[in-house]
């Protein structure tokens, strides 16, 4: 077999193998959550059985379906890739924060009795680190193995919003049956459900774009442990929670969904920069080309 053929097969039925694999993987997702779910409600804590579902439905898929562990975008990124990663959640989540800081006076020191500066150190360090092994195991899944493999079969848009959506999704139960382990009965679900779905397929969109771009996995994963860190652990301690603040930043706010839905549309107009998806080792080879006019 010639180097780069891949596998001996048509591409209508390459393409089948890929739609049977993103299903394997979605149904089996669902599946190992569903135990996660039942064990942060029973505990009240979010389980790590939940967080590492996606992860492990990838791994299991992969290997049913190539038996190896490769094409999930192991390899590091461009620095240039991390770091923005890294620096969006400051940019787009801080900037809500710090204008309602100033503007609606939900500033606070009563909530902790670490400075202000010292918490943003610790925050931006050694929490995002710890964040980014839990994010690790959702990122494995979403942006490891879904966006890779729905690029092999359609354009960015749709690439970006079924794998948002499915994201989104697959945190619904956690709105409905564990809103008060996961902070999300700050506000009624009616709210809670559209403004933080809006805001998961948002960041979906713009951490598709950067895994394709940057093809790799890990400023994913930088983004998803940068945000949870900055946000849960350091804007949250200083922000009051009075009154309506959580309409407005929190996991659920408004203006942070705002933010991140004008920041994914950025990323959006920049689609035609994404390169070809090359066809992973592991599957048959198939026409891969982002659609930049979607």
């Amino acid at each position: 077999m010639a180097a780069g053929q891949g596998l001996e097969a048509s591409p209508m039925e390459a393409a089948r193998r890929v739609k049977r694999g993103i299903v394997t993987f979605l149904a089996l997702t669902f599946a190992f959550s569903s135990v996660g779910y039942a064990a942060t409600i029973i505990d009240g804590q979010t389980s790590v059985l939940l967080l590492i579902s996606p992860a492990v439905a990838a791994l299991i898929t992969r290997y049913i379906y190539a038996r190896n562990a490769r094409g999930f975008g192991w390899g590091l990124p461009q620095p240039r890739w991390a770091l923005l990663a890294y620096a969006l959640p400051f940019v787009v989540s801080g900037s809500m924060f710090i204008l309602a800081w100033v503007f609606l006076g939900y500033y606070t020191t009563d909530k902790t009795d670490i400075g202000v500066v010292e918490g943003l150190a610790v925050s931006a360090t050694a929490l995002v680190v710890f964040m980014s092994l839990f994010g690790f195991g959702e990122e494995l899944g979403w942006r490891g193995y879904l966006v890779p493999e729905l690029a092999k079969l359609t354009n960015f848009r749709n690439v970006a919003l079924i794998s948002g959506a499915a994201w989104a999704v697959w945190h619904w139960p956690l709105i409905f049956f564990a809103a008060e382990v996961t902070d999300f009965d700050k506000v009624p679900v009616w709210f809670t459900l559209p403004v933080f779905t809006a805001t998961i397929v948002a960041a979906g969109v713009i951490m598709a774009w950067l895994t394709l771009r940057s093809r790799s996995l890990w400023p994913a994963v930088i983004l998803h442990g940068t945000q949870n860190a900055i946000t849960q652990a350091f804007f949250a301690e200083y922000t009051s929670e009075s009154g309506n603040t959580a309409y407005f930043v929190s996991e659920v706010g408004i203006l942070i969904a705002a933010a991140w839905v004008i920041t994914a549309y950025l990323f959006w107009r920049r689609r035609s920069s994404l390169p070809a998806l090359p066809a992973l080792p592991a599957l048959p080879a198939l026409p891969l080309t982002v659609d930049a006019e979607a």
